[in-house]
């Protein structure tokens, strides 16, 4: 009866066994990479612009919403010419609400835009951006920074 009663006691550690390691090929490997990512994270390249819509960090965005409350400046297809450590430029088309009357009623005017982002937080986020359309006075804003 002793030898069947440890007999019972090993098939049972056995079985507890098995189950555990079954059971921890259920989760997750922490080693796999999702498809199309990189198994090392990789920094973006240079400050990076926080989009005011998708509230989502963008490196040379094509499209920059400068009054995000009512969308009066943005520019769009932008083509940049640098983006530094320290400053990015580049030119596309500016969309300007002139508020006259109002900004409700206002009517847009498009005009090519020179776009200016400076002024690069301890997150290396752009806080300072401007847009200086032909009348050559740049419209300065505060950048989202999350």
């Amino acid at each position: 009866m002793a030898v069947r009663s440890r007999s019972r006691w090993a098939i049972a550690g056995l079985s507890a066994a098995a189950l555990v390691v079954a059971l921890s090929a259920c989760g997750p490997d922490d080693s796999t990479v999702p498809v199309g990512a990189s198994a090392t994270a990789t920094a973006p390249a240079g400050p990076q612009l926080i989009d005011c819509v998708t509230h989502k960090p963008v490196v040379r965005p094509d499209r920059i919403a400068f009054a995000c409350a009512d969308m009066g400046l943005t520019v769009d297809g932008i083509t940049w010419t640098s983006w530094g450590p320290d400053k990015a430029e580049g030119d596309g088309t500016e969309h300007r609400n002139l508020c006259e009357p109002n900004c409700a009623a206002g009517k847009y005017v498009t005009e090519p835009a020179h776009v200016v982002l400076t002024q690069v937080n301890q997150d290396g986020l752009f806080t300072r951006g401007s847009a200086t359309g032909s009348d050559g006075k740049p419209a300065e804003f505060p950048m989202m920074t999350r």
